[in-house]
């Protein structure tokens, strides 16, 4: 744990080690590679707000995450539902911008 020179923090390592979000594998080196990138704040397995809730109500949470079976409870418990509309609207306003581009032609 602690601050380390991979960018590792005490709160993403556990009794195992570091638990990496994402694992790459080369084909060509048949090396594993695990990037050191910052947490994302909307993650299903990680955020902030998840884990609070977890430590206030586990069986309330454990519970709700089994019975929706789109995953929708654990998108809109971390922001990750609001996220996608965001990033969908601002989508939408850049190929508006685009179109206005195109109309100068």
């Amino acid at each position: 744990g602690g601050d380390g020179d991979d960018g590792s923090s005490s709160s993403s390592a556990g009794a195992l080690g570091v638990m990496p979000h994402q694992i790459r594998g080369s084909l060509v080196s048949y090396q594993m590679m695990t990037p050191t990138v910052p947490a994302f704040g909307c993650c299903t397995g990680c955020s902030p707000l998840l884990i609070q809730a977890y430590q206030d109500d586990r069986l309330e949470v454990v519970h709700r995450v089994c019975q929706s079976t789109d995953s929708s409870y654990l998108e809109d418990l971390t922001g990750l539902t609001a996220f996608r509309a965001d990033a969908a609207d601002k989508l939408a306003a850049m190929e508006d911008d685009d179109d206005l581009w195109d109309d100068d032609d």
